[in-house]
This record gives C-alpha cells, structure tokens and sequence, in this order.
C-alpha cells in the first residue's frame, strides 16, 4: 500500500495497492469526501481486522507549505477514510517510524519513533496511543525508554508490527 508523496513538484493525496500475485498497481479512488490532504514524509501501516477485512493507518507528514501534519487516518481498501480523533497534536511527526495492530477488542495500537515535530524538533522518545471508536482515546505512554537505552533523536527510522498475538 502506498500513499501520496512528493515528485519534486507536488505532493500527492493518491492511495495504491499492489496485487503482488497480478504484478499490478491498482489506484483506490476516494468513494467519500471525508479523505485526507495531500502529504509526504508521513507513515502508513497495515493491519488486518477480526473480519479479515485490511485497514490502512495513515499519520502525520508535512502538506501544504511543507508544514507538519498532525493527524491519523483510517482508511479501507474501498476508498474511505475516518479521521481518528485523539489529540494527536502531542504525536505531529514526519520523517518519523510507526508501527499499528488491530487488537481484538477492535482497539488499534499505535507506536511511533523519530522524525521531526510541529516544532521542528528532532524527536527520541517514543510514543504509544490507543484507539477505539467505542472507548476515549489514550497516550499509553510518552518518552518511555526503550528498557534504559539512551535514545538520540532519529529521522527516517523504520519499524514493523506483528500480529496482536505476538
């Protein structure tokens, strides 16, 4: 899956899929007008839900005037978008890592790490939130250590997920 990003003279609000067994990239139009602004130098992740049914987790970036972005998106393959409404101005990043997993409540997880914030400030600690459309919003925790490492601020860092089992 990829979305948006910059060729030197736009930025780009377009959501791709690759049918890797087709070779084939597939562009998924918007089917509502609820979707987010163009964006680059953000992160998307997938995750698969109880109904097998795969979403799509969009969050920061920078947008028009290369401002950074401060918030997440949920998007499915037919074309929708939900904004997810956390404060989510505490977790502005670009240039950034995250990781998402759907757990089986339906509560999405989210870790990030690194980037940039709204402030321009290169970012060490990580952060970790929640979010369920049932439930209120919570930052699990922020600048947590990762077991005492010492941390230095990172930009374009990569991170994974695995499935909520594990």
């Amino acid at each position: 899956v990829l979305f948006g990003g910059y060729n030197g003279d736009k930025i780009f609000d377009g959501l791709w899929l690759l049918d890797v067994e087709r070779k084939a990239w597939s562009y998924m139009a918007p089917s509502s007008p609820l979707w987010p602004q163009p964006r680059s130098d953000h992160t998307v992740c997938t995750m698969e839900c109880e109904d097998g049914e795969i979403k799509v987790l969009l969050m920061g970036g920078v947008g028009d005037g290369w401002k950074v972005v401060s918030d997440c998106w949920m998007l499915d393959l037919s074309g929708r978008g939900k904004k997810l409404t956390f404060d989510w101005e505490t977790f502005g990043r670009r240039g950034h890592s995250a990781g998402c997993v759907m757990l089986s409540d339906g509560t999405v997880a989210i870790s990030a790490f690194g980037g940039y914030t709204t402030k321009s400030k290169c970012v060490s600690s990580p952060c970790f939130y929640q979010w369920n459309p049932h439930r209120h919003p919570s930052v699990l925790c922020s600048g947590l250590p990762l077991a005492g490492a010492v941390l230095r601020p990172h930009t374009h860092v990569s991170a994974s997920s695995s499935p909520a089992s594990q």
